[in-house]
């Protein structure tokens, strides 16, 4: 956690991070948008994949984003928790998520952003921290 935390000290990082978390934070909102009906499918009607995925990257999405306004490690713990998480979910079991060819080709393009954020983010706090000594 401090090595996150130190991270934080260099503005670049932040700005950075600022940046990507804000991403995490546009997805949160679609998420709670989906629960409260304005989803492509009626919350009520969609698959439970959805609706767990909603709840849980919801959630974990704008934790990112205040987590890391607020210079939080945690707040980069829940953005690498998100990312990981999708990368597992559709790379697992896409057919959960996906009910058409166009859903399968957003989650492709989720998997790779994900997966880039996740070798970026940890590229940046490894140069953010590498001369601090932590």
């Amino acid at each position: 956690m401090q090595l996150l935390a130190e991270a934080f000290h260099r503005n670049w990082f932040y700005v950075g991070a600022l940046v990507v978390g804000t991403t995490y934070g546009l997805g949160g909102v679609v998420h709670v948008s989906s629960m409260l009906g304005f989803g492509e499918v009626r919350w009520s009607e969609a698959p439970l994949a959805w609706k767990v995925g909603d709840i849980w990257w919801g959630a974990l999405d704008i934790a990112a984003v205040v987590g890391i306004v607020l210079k939080s490690p945690y707040g980069l713990l829940a953005l690498a928790l998100a990312a990981g998480s999708q990368i597992v979910a559709y790379g697992l079991a896409p057919d959960s998520f996906a009910l058409t060819a166009s859903h399968r080709a957003t989650l492709r393009g989720l998997l790779y952003f994900n997966a880039v954020v996740l070798a970026v983010l940890g590229a940046a706090v490894y140069a953010a921290t590498r001369d601090s000594g932590t």
